[in-house]
Protein backbone atom coordinates (compact mmCIF):
# COMPACT_ATOMS: atom_id res chain seq x y z
CA UNK A 1 0.00 0.00 0.00
CA UNK A 2 1.74 3.47 -1.08
CA UNK A 3 1.36 6.56 1.21
CA UNK A 4 -0.60 8.10 -0.93
CA UNK A 5 -3.59 5.56 -0.64
CA UNK A 6 -3.01 5.68 3.35
CA UNK A 7 -3.13 8.97 3.31
CA UNK A 8 -6.18 9.34 1.21
CA UNK A 9 -7.46 6.77 3.10
CA UNK A 10 -8.31 9.17 6.39
CA UNK A 11 -11.34 10.52 7.27
CA UNK A 12 -11.37 14.72 6.40
CA UNK A 13 -14.84 15.67 7.80
CA UNK A 14 -18.33 13.88 8.48
CA UNK A 15 -21.72 16.07 7.34
CA UNK A 16 -25.08 14.22 8.50
CA UNK A 17 -28.63 15.98 7.42
CA UNK A 18 -32.37 15.02 7.54
CA UNK A 19 -33.74 13.41 5.02
CA UNK A 20 -36.79 11.33 3.97
CA UNK A 21 -37.57 7.57 3.73
CA UNK A 22 -39.93 6.07 1.50
CA UNK A 23 -42.91 6.69 3.48
CA UNK A 24 -41.82 10.38 4.25
CA UNK A 25 -40.40 10.37 7.51
CA UNK A 26 -37.54 11.41 8.33
CA UNK A 27 -34.13 9.25 8.56
CA UNK A 28 -30.34 10.28 8.62
CA UNK A 29 -28.05 10.66 6.21
CA UNK A 30 -23.97 10.70 6.64
CA UNK A 31 -21.37 11.95 4.41
CA UNK A 32 -17.65 11.13 4.99
CA UNK A 33 -14.70 12.98 3.21
CA UNK A 34 -11.64 11.33 2.32
CA UNK A 35 -8.86 12.31 0.18
CA UNK A 36 -10.63 9.70 -2.44
CA UNK A 37 -14.07 11.56 -2.27
CA UNK A 38 -17.62 12.13 -0.52
CA UNK A 39 -19.23 8.82 0.19
CA UNK A 40 -22.70 8.62 1.68
CA UNK A 41 -25.29 6.56 3.65
CA UNK A 42 -28.80 6.14 4.83
CA UNK A 43 -29.70 4.47 8.00
CA UNK A 44 -33.58 3.02 7.11
CA UNK A 45 -35.95 2.54 9.52
CA UNK A 46 -36.31 -0.18 11.97
CA UNK A 47 -38.99 -2.84 12.32
CA UNK A 48 -39.68 -1.06 16.17
CA UNK A 49 -39.55 -5.32 17.65
CA UNK A 50 -38.73 -5.82 21.66
CA UNK A 51 -35.29 -7.09 20.55
CA UNK A 52 -34.31 -4.63 18.40
CA UNK A 53 -31.53 -2.02 19.23
CA UNK A 54 -32.98 1.59 20.10
CA UNK A 55 -33.61 4.31 17.06
CA UNK A 56 -33.18 7.64 18.48
CA UNK A 57 -36.23 9.60 17.32
CA UNK A 58 -38.22 12.83 19.06
CA UNK A 59 -39.34 15.91 18.75
CA UNK A 60 -41.21 17.37 15.38
CA UNK A 61 -42.27 15.88 12.63
CA UNK A 62 -45.16 14.09 14.68
CA UNK A 63 -42.51 12.83 17.42
CA UNK A 64 -40.36 11.12 14.38
CA UNK A 65 -37.87 13.52 13.98
CA UNK A 66 -34.11 12.90 14.08
CA UNK A 67 -32.58 16.26 15.32
CA UNK A 68 -31.43 14.97 18.75
CA UNK A 69 -29.51 11.97 16.81
CA UNK A 70 -27.88 14.85 14.56
CA UNK A 71 -26.89 16.39 17.57
CA UNK A 72 -25.13 13.52 18.57
CA UNK A 73 -23.20 12.61 15.49
CA UNK A 74 -21.86 16.19 15.24
CA UNK A 75 -21.33 16.64 19.18
CA UNK A 76 -20.36 13.50 20.12
CA UNK A 77 -18.88 11.01 16.91
CA UNK A 78 -17.48 13.48 14.81
CA UNK A 79 -14.38 14.12 16.25
CA UNK A 80 -13.18 10.84 17.64
CA UNK A 81 -13.23 9.67 14.15
CA UNK A 82 -11.43 12.50 12.53
CA UNK A 83 -7.85 11.34 10.99
CA UNK A 84 -8.92 7.63 11.30
CA UNK A 85 -8.09 5.22 8.32
CA UNK A 86 -11.58 3.65 7.15
CA UNK A 87 -9.43 0.91 6.17
CA UNK A 88 -9.97 -0.93 9.12
CA UNK A 89 -13.95 -1.20 9.55
CA UNK A 90 -13.81 -3.26 12.37
CA UNK A 91 -11.86 -0.73 14.62
CA UNK A 92 -14.53 1.96 13.77
CA UNK A 93 -17.19 0.24 14.44
CA UNK A 94 -16.06 -1.17 17.66
CA UNK A 95 -14.94 2.52 18.54
CA UNK A 96 -18.69 3.57 17.75
CA UNK A 97 -19.66 0.80 20.66
CA UNK A 98 -16.95 2.35 22.91
CA UNK A 99 -18.36 5.88 22.23
CA UNK A 100 -21.89 4.96 22.95
CA UNK A 101 -21.03 2.28 25.97
CA UNK A 102 -22.95 -0.49 24.69
CA UNK A 103 -22.85 -2.80 22.54
CA UNK A 104 -26.48 -2.18 21.26
CA UNK A 105 -25.64 1.95 21.09
CA UNK A 106 -28.43 2.20 23.93
CA UNK A 107 -27.49 5.78 24.12
CA UNK A 108 -26.95 7.08 20.38
CA UNK A 109 -29.48 4.52 18.64
CA UNK A 110 -28.99 2.93 15.49
CA UNK A 111 -29.67 5.42 13.13
CA UNK A 112 -26.75 7.44 14.35
CA UNK A 113 -24.55 4.68 13.85
CA UNK A 114 -25.31 2.59 10.70
CA UNK A 115 -24.90 5.39 8.37
CA UNK A 116 -21.84 5.84 9.36
CA UNK A 117 -20.32 2.53 9.25
CA UNK A 118 -22.23 2.29 5.95
CA UNK A 119 -20.36 5.60 4.29
CA UNK A 120 -16.76 4.41 5.50
CA UNK A 121 -17.11 0.69 4.31
CA UNK A 122 -17.84 2.79 1.23
CA UNK A 123 -15.00 5.36 1.57
CA UNK A 124 -12.80 1.76 1.97
CA UNK A 125 -14.14 0.25 -1.39
CA UNK A 126 -13.15 3.54 -3.23
CA UNK A 127 -9.77 3.41 -1.22
CA UNK A 128 -9.16 -0.10 -2.49
CA UNK A 129 -10.06 0.68 -6.13
CA UNK A 130 -12.31 -2.56 -5.77
CA UNK A 131 -16.48 -2.86 -5.88
CA UNK A 132 -17.68 -2.58 -2.33
CA UNK A 133 -19.22 -6.37 -2.07
CA UNK A 134 -15.83 -7.41 -2.64
CA UNK A 135 -14.58 -5.04 0.27
CA UNK A 136 -17.58 -6.65 2.08
CA UNK A 137 -16.14 -10.10 1.29
CA UNK A 138 -12.62 -9.55 2.29
CA UNK A 139 -13.84 -8.24 5.85
CA UNK A 140 -16.21 -11.58 5.91
CA UNK A 141 -13.12 -14.14 4.76
CA UNK A 142 -15.74 -15.50 1.92
CA UNK A 143 -14.15 -17.54 -0.42
CA UNK A 144 -16.99 -17.41 -3.01
CA UNK A 145 -19.35 -14.74 -3.23
CA UNK A 146 -23.02 -15.59 -5.31
CA UNK A 147 -25.81 -13.80 -6.55
CA UNK A 148 -28.74 -14.23 -4.68
CA UNK A 149 -31.70 -15.44 -5.31
CA UNK A 150 -34.47 -12.80 -4.87
CA UNK A 151 -37.62 -13.22 -2.75
CA UNK A 152 -39.99 -10.54 -4.76
CA UNK A 153 -42.88 -9.45 -3.34
CA UNK A 154 -46.07 -9.98 -5.63
CA UNK A 155 -49.07 -9.12 -3.25
CA UNK A 156 -49.67 -6.90 -0.39
CA UNK A 157 -51.70 -8.18 2.35
CA UNK A 158 -51.86 -7.04 6.26
CA UNK A 159 -53.45 -5.24 8.67
CA UNK A 160 -52.16 -2.15 6.60
CA UNK A 161 -54.67 -3.18 3.58
CA UNK A 162 -58.59 -4.00 3.74
CA UNK A 163 -58.28 -6.93 1.81
CA UNK A 164 -59.02 -10.45 3.10
CA UNK A 165 -55.25 -11.44 2.45
CA UNK A 166 -53.95 -11.18 6.49
CA UNK A 167 -50.44 -12.03 5.74
CA UNK A 168 -48.31 -9.53 4.80
CA UNK A 169 -47.45 -10.70 1.26
CA UNK A 170 -47.03 -13.33 -0.59
CA UNK A 171 -43.52 -13.46 -2.63
CA UNK A 172 -42.12 -15.42 -5.88
CA UNK A 173 -38.53 -17.17 -6.17
CA UNK A 174 -37.52 -17.35 -9.28
CA UNK A 175 -34.65 -20.35 -8.21
CA UNK A 176 -34.57 -22.16 -11.94
CA UNK A 177 -33.49 -18.57 -13.70
CA UNK A 178 -30.44 -19.04 -15.35
CA UNK A 179 -29.07 -15.43 -13.85
CA UNK A 180 -29.98 -12.81 -11.56
CA UNK A 181 -31.22 -11.04 -14.61
CA UNK A 182 -33.28 -13.75 -15.86
CA UNK A 183 -34.63 -13.97 -12.24
CA UNK A 184 -35.82 -10.28 -12.18
CA UNK A 185 -37.39 -10.65 -15.94
CA UNK A 186 -39.66 -13.64 -14.78
CA UNK A 187 -40.70 -11.44 -11.81
CA UNK A 188 -41.51 -8.90 -14.37
CA UNK A 189 -43.35 -10.70 -16.52
CA UNK A 190 -45.51 -12.32 -13.84
CA UNK A 191 -46.29 -8.85 -12.40
CA UNK A 192 -47.08 -7.33 -15.26
CA UNK A 193 -49.66 -9.45 -16.48
CA UNK A 194 -51.12 -9.58 -13.54
CA UNK A 195 -51.38 -5.56 -13.82
CA UNK A 196 -53.29 -6.19 -17.32
CA UNK A 197 -55.20 -8.72 -15.99
CA UNK A 198 -57.05 -7.45 -13.30
CA UNK A 199 -56.38 -3.72 -13.96
CA UNK A 200 -54.29 -3.07 -10.97
CA UNK A 201 -53.60 0.27 -10.57
CA UNK A 202 -52.93 0.87 -6.75
CA UNK A 203 -49.40 -0.07 -5.02
CA UNK A 204 -48.39 -1.57 -1.63
CA UNK A 205 -46.27 0.25 0.63
CA UNK A 206 -43.41 -2.36 -0.18
CA UNK A 207 -44.01 -1.97 -3.92
CA UNK A 208 -46.32 -4.68 -4.94
CA UNK A 209 -49.48 -5.06 -6.12
CA UNK A 210 -53.02 -4.44 -4.00
CA UNK A 211 -55.60 -6.92 -5.72
CA UNK A 212 -58.46 -8.33 -3.80
CA UNK A 213 -59.69 -12.15 -3.36
CA UNK A 214 -62.18 -14.22 -1.50
CA UNK A 215 -59.46 -16.22 0.04
CA UNK A 216 -55.94 -17.33 0.61
CA UNK A 217 -56.13 -20.17 -1.71
CA UNK A 218 -57.32 -17.87 -4.35
CA UNK A 219 -54.00 -15.52 -4.01
CA UNK A 220 -52.23 -19.15 -4.49
CA UNK A 221 -54.16 -20.64 -7.11
CA UNK A 222 -54.18 -17.01 -9.68
CA UNK A 223 -49.73 -17.08 -8.49
CA UNK A 224 -49.46 -20.90 -9.43
CA UNK A 225 -50.98 -20.73 -12.54
CA UNK A 226 -49.41 -17.96 -13.75
CA UNK A 227 -46.05 -19.47 -12.94
CA UNK A 228 -47.41 -22.63 -15.08
CA UNK A 229 -48.55 -20.34 -18.08
CA UNK A 230 -45.21 -18.82 -18.41
CA UNK A 231 -43.83 -22.73 -18.34
CA UNK A 232 -41.82 -21.99 -15.26
CA UNK A 233 -43.31 -24.49 -13.11
CA UNK A 234 -40.86 -26.42 -10.74
CA UNK A 235 -38.54 -23.22 -11.14
CA UNK A 236 -40.32 -20.22 -9.62
CA UNK A 237 -41.32 -20.82 -6.04
CA UNK A 238 -43.83 -19.04 -3.36
CA UNK A 239 -42.55 -17.42 -0.18
CA UNK A 240 -44.78 -15.68 2.14
CA UNK A 241 -44.26 -13.26 4.92
CA UNK A 242 -47.46 -14.45 7.28
CA UNK A 243 -46.32 -11.77 9.90
CA UNK A 244 -48.68 -13.64 12.40
CA UNK A 245 -47.80 -10.99 15.38
CA UNK A 246 -50.06 -8.70 13.06
CA UNK A 247 -53.20 -11.01 13.48
CA UNK A 248 -52.68 -12.65 16.27
CA UNK A 249 -54.72 -12.11 19.64
CA UNK A 250 -52.79 -12.34 22.82
CA UNK A 251 -54.29 -12.50 26.75
CA UNK A 252 -52.46 -13.50 30.15
CA UNK A 253 -54.83 -16.54 30.98
CA UNK A 254 -55.31 -18.08 26.73
CA UNK A 255 -53.10 -19.79 24.48
CA UNK A 256 -52.37 -17.11 21.81
CA UNK A 257 -55.21 -17.16 19.43
CA UNK A 258 -55.02 -15.81 15.25
CA UNK A 259 -57.54 -13.98 13.82
CA UNK A 260 -57.41 -14.22 10.07
CA UNK A 261 -60.66 -12.74 9.20
CA UNK A 262 -62.81 -13.72 6.49
CA UNK A 263 -59.96 -15.34 4.32
CA UNK A 264 -60.88 -18.77 6.23
CA UNK A 265 -64.08 -20.70 7.04
CA UNK A 266 -63.04 -20.79 10.53
CA UNK A 267 -61.52 -17.42 10.82
CA UNK A 268 -59.93 -17.49 14.42
CA UNK A 269 -57.35 -20.52 15.15
CA UNK A 270 -54.80 -21.77 17.81
CA UNK A 271 -51.44 -21.95 17.15
CA UNK A 272 -51.44 -25.18 16.51
CA UNK A 273 -54.38 -25.41 14.51
CA UNK A 274 -52.68 -22.56 12.53
CA UNK A 275 -49.61 -24.91 12.04
CA UNK A 276 -51.75 -27.76 10.72
CA UNK A 277 -53.09 -24.74 8.08
CA UNK A 278 -49.77 -23.77 7.17
CA UNK A 279 -48.50 -27.49 6.23
CA UNK A 280 -51.85 -28.11 4.10
CA UNK A 281 -50.58 -25.01 2.04
CA UNK A 282 -47.13 -26.38 1.69
CA UNK A 283 -48.44 -29.74 0.68
CA UNK A 284 -50.49 -28.16 -2.17
CA UNK A 285 -48.46 -25.44 -3.40
CA UNK A 286 -45.09 -24.79 -4.24
CA UNK A 287 -44.38 -22.80 -0.94
CA UNK A 288 -40.50 -22.64 -0.55
CA UNK A 289 -40.86 -20.52 2.77
CA UNK A 290 -43.01 -18.58 5.46
CA UNK A 291 -41.78 -16.02 7.75
CA UNK A 292 -43.18 -15.47 11.09
CA UNK A 293 -45.54 -17.89 10.99
CA UNK A 294 -46.64 -17.29 14.02
CA UNK A 295 -46.10 -14.25 16.80
CA UNK A 296 -42.77 -14.21 18.45
CA UNK A 297 -43.79 -14.91 21.66
CA UNK A 298 -45.76 -18.59 20.55
CA UNK A 299 -42.60 -20.31 20.30
CA UNK A 300 -43.99 -23.63 21.05
CA UNK A 301 -46.30 -23.18 17.73
CA UNK A 302 -42.97 -22.57 16.02
CA UNK A 303 -41.36 -25.94 17.13
CA UNK A 304 -45.41 -27.75 16.51
CA UNK A 305 -45.07 -26.77 13.02
CA UNK A 306 -41.44 -28.23 12.72
CA UNK A 307 -42.43 -31.36 14.06
CA UNK A 308 -44.86 -31.66 11.16
CA UNK A 309 -42.81 -30.58 8.45
CA UNK A 310 -39.98 -33.30 9.47
CA UNK A 311 -42.52 -35.96 9.86
CA UNK A 312 -44.07 -34.92 6.33
CA UNK A 313 -40.80 -34.31 4.90
CA UNK A 314 -41.48 -30.78 3.80
CA UNK A 315 -38.73 -29.43 3.27
CA UNK A 316 -39.14 -25.63 3.05
CA UNK A 317 -37.65 -22.63 5.60
CA UNK A 318 -39.00 -21.18 7.95
CA UNK A 319 -37.46 -18.02 8.46
CA UNK A 320 -37.48 -15.92 11.73
CA UNK A 321 -37.53 -12.34 11.56
CA UNK A 322 -39.56 -10.79 14.32
CA UNK A 323 -38.56 -13.50 16.41
CA UNK A 324 -34.70 -13.48 15.84
CA UNK A 325 -34.93 -9.79 14.99
CA UNK A 326 -30.87 -9.85 14.01
CA UNK A 327 -29.58 -10.70 17.58
CA UNK A 328 -27.72 -13.76 17.92
CA UNK A 329 -28.52 -14.50 21.05
CA UNK A 330 -31.95 -14.74 20.18
CA UNK A 331 -30.59 -17.31 17.59
CA UNK A 332 -28.76 -19.20 19.60
CA UNK A 333 -32.15 -19.45 21.87
CA UNK A 334 -33.86 -20.53 18.97
CA UNK A 335 -31.96 -22.89 17.52
CA UNK A 336 -31.54 -24.90 20.37
CA UNK A 337 -35.26 -25.10 20.57
CA UNK A 338 -35.80 -25.94 17.24
CA UNK A 339 -38.41 -23.35 16.41
CA UNK A 340 -36.76 -22.25 13.10
CA UNK A 341 -34.36 -23.41 9.94
CA UNK A 342 -33.70 -19.83 8.61
CA UNK A 343 -33.02 -16.07 10.05
CA UNK A 344 -33.63 -12.79 8.66
CA UNK A 345 -31.15 -10.36 8.95
CA UNK A 346 -31.57 -6.39 8.18
CA UNK A 347 -28.63 -4.34 8.76
CA UNK A 348 -30.82 -1.63 10.39
CA UNK A 349 -31.36 -4.32 13.25
CA UNK A 350 -27.46 -5.05 13.65
CA UNK A 351 -26.26 -1.97 14.34
CA UNK A 352 -22.83 -1.44 12.41
CA UNK A 353 -21.24 -3.31 9.33
CA UNK A 354 -19.13 -5.53 11.58
CA UNK A 355 -22.19 -6.34 13.60
CA UNK A 356 -24.28 -7.48 10.44
CA UNK A 357 -21.44 -9.80 9.19
CA UNK A 358 -21.42 -11.52 12.68
CA UNK A 359 -25.01 -12.08 12.46
CA UNK A 360 -24.88 -13.57 8.92
CA UNK A 361 -21.73 -16.05 9.99
CA UNK A 362 -23.97 -16.82 13.55
CA UNK A 363 -26.58 -17.85 11.09
CA UNK A 364 -24.18 -19.53 8.62
CA UNK A 365 -22.56 -21.63 11.73
CA UNK A 366 -26.01 -23.03 12.89
CA UNK A 367 -26.53 -24.40 9.16
CA UNK A 368 -29.27 -21.86 8.60
CA UNK A 369 -30.35 -20.14 5.51
CA UNK A 370 -29.89 -16.13 5.51
CA UNK A 371 -32.21 -13.84 4.56
CA UNK A 372 -31.21 -10.04 3.97
CA UNK A 373 -33.95 -8.04 3.54
CA UNK A 374 -34.85 -4.27 3.66
CA UNK A 375 -37.01 -2.88 5.71
CA UNK A 376 -40.50 -1.42 5.93
CA UNK A 377 -39.49 2.18 5.69
CA UNK A 378 -36.75 1.82 2.97
CA UNK A 379 -34.29 4.42 1.41
CA UNK A 380 -32.78 4.92 -1.99
CA UNK A 381 -29.42 3.09 -0.86
CA UNK A 382 -28.13 0.34 -2.30
CA UNK A 383 -25.57 -1.11 0.34
CA UNK A 384 -27.93 -3.64 1.07
CA UNK A 385 -27.35 -5.45 -2.49
CA UNK A 386 -23.86 -5.08 -2.28
CA UNK A 387 -23.60 -6.59 1.37
CA UNK A 388 -25.77 -9.81 0.19
CA UNK A 389 -23.52 -10.31 -2.27
CA UNK A 390 -20.14 -9.45 -0.40
CA UNK A 391 -21.14 -12.53 2.42
CA UNK A 392 -22.72 -14.74 0.05
CA UNK A 393 -26.10 -14.54 0.94
CA UNK A 394 -28.29 -17.03 -0.95
CA UNK A 395 -31.28 -15.07 -0.44
CA UNK A 396 -32.88 -11.38 -0.50
CA UNK A 397 -36.05 -9.88 0.39
CA UNK A 398 -36.15 -6.18 -1.22
CA UNK A 399 -39.98 -5.49 -1.67
CA UNK A 400 -41.62 -5.42 -4.96
CA UNK A 401 -40.92 -4.10 -8.33
CA UNK A 402 -43.29 -0.79 -8.04
CA UNK A 403 -41.25 1.25 -5.43
CA UNK A 404 -37.66 3.03 -6.44
CA UNK A 405 -36.11 2.74 -3.12
CA UNK A 406 -36.52 -1.46 -3.84
CA UNK A 407 -35.61 -1.20 -7.26
CA UNK A 408 -32.32 0.52 -6.98
CA UNK A 409 -31.33 -2.51 -4.93
CA UNK A 410 -32.50 -5.39 -7.26
CA UNK A 411 -30.77 -2.94 -10.06
CA UNK A 412 -27.44 -2.33 -8.44
CA UNK A 413 -27.35 -7.06 -8.14
CA UNK A 414 -27.75 -6.67 -11.99
CA UNK A 415 -25.22 -4.81 -11.93
CA UNK A 416 -22.96 -6.71 -10.10
CA UNK A 417 -23.68 -9.50 -12.25
CA UNK A 418 -22.56 -7.95 -15.45
CA UNK A 419 -18.70 -8.07 -13.66
CA UNK A 420 -19.13 -11.82 -14.00
CA UNK A 421 -17.37 -12.78 -11.38
CA UNK A 422 -20.70 -14.47 -9.55
CA UNK A 423 -22.76 -16.80 -10.18
CA UNK A 424 -26.40 -16.96 -9.71
CA UNK A 425 -28.72 -18.96 -7.64
CA UNK A 426 -28.98 -20.69 -3.97
CA UNK A 427 -27.99 -24.03 -5.57
CA UNK A 428 -29.78 -26.60 -2.60
CA UNK A 429 -33.27 -24.51 -2.67
CA UNK A 430 -35.27 -26.64 -4.90
CA UNK A 431 -38.92 -26.99 -5.32
CA UNK A 432 -39.84 -30.15 -4.16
Amino acid sequence: MSKEQRQNSLIKTITCRQVFDSHGQPAVEVEILTGDGCFRSIAPDQMGGQFEPKYTREGGFNGKGVEKCLEYIQNELVHPLLGISVQDQSSIDALLAEIDGSPRFDKFGVNCVLPISQACCLANAANQRCPLWKTIAKMADTRKCALPVPLVSIFAGGSAFQNVLPFYDIQIAPVGATSFFEAMKLVDEIQIDFIKTYQIKQFGQEGNLLLKQKTIEDYLDILNNQIKNIGMEGKIGICIDCKAGDFCAKSEKQLPKYELGNSLQKPTMTGTELADFYVQLMQAYPILSLQDPFDYEDVDSFKYLRLQMDKLQIKAQIFGDDIVQSQIDRLSILQTQRAINGATLRLQQCGTVTQAINMFKSIQAVNYKALVSGGVHECVDAFAAHFAVGVSSELVRFGGLGAGERICKYNELMRIEECGEVVYGCQDWILQ
